[in-house]
Parts: C-alpha cells; structure tokens; sequence
C-alpha cells in the first residue's frame, strides 16, 4: 500500500522539500546580512594593537555596546545553526 501510495505521489515530497530548502535559504540570507551589520556596528577600537603593546587597557561594554556585542554572538551562532542546516537540506 505505501508503495503505490509513493508511486502515486512522489511529487510532494519534492515539492515540500523544494519549499523547505527555498525557506532555509532565504532565512540563511537573513541571518548572514543581519550579522555583517552588527560586525560593522562595533567599535572598531579593540582591535589588534592591545596584543602587539598598544597600550589599551580592558573596559566593560555597557548599553548599547554590550547589547550590539551580545546580539553578534547570538547571530553569529544562528549562522552556524542554518549553516549546517542547508547542508543537511540539500
């Protein structure tokens, strides 16, 4: 019975899948400009210098730079997670 079920409608499953993979790609996207902004909304201050004596010091981020800062780490591991996800799509 599920043979000729599958005969008779082979075409869904493609189509869902089609969907599926259309929706994680799109949602891929999203997350990946969303990223490249908040990347680019940090302050550019802590960069390599402090590793090679350049004489900063540490401070805390507070307001709005801690919650840009942890809003990157959220997104960076949702681009891990659709990552992966398209992979297994496919």
């Amino acid at each position: 019975m599920t043979l000729i079920y599958w005969q008779k409608h082979w075409f869904l499953y493609f189509e869902r899948s089609m969907y599926m993979n259309i929706f994680f790609l799109i949602l891929h996207l999203i997350v990946t400009t969303t990223l490249i902004g908040l990347i680019l909304l940090q302050s550019s201050k802590g960069g390599l210098g402090g590793g090679m004596g350049g004489g900063e010091f540490y401070r805390t981020k507070r307001g709005a730079e801690k919650i840009v800062f942890n809003a990157t780490v959220v997104t960076a591991v949702l681009f891990l997670c659709t990552s992966i996800i398209n992979i297994m799509v496919r």
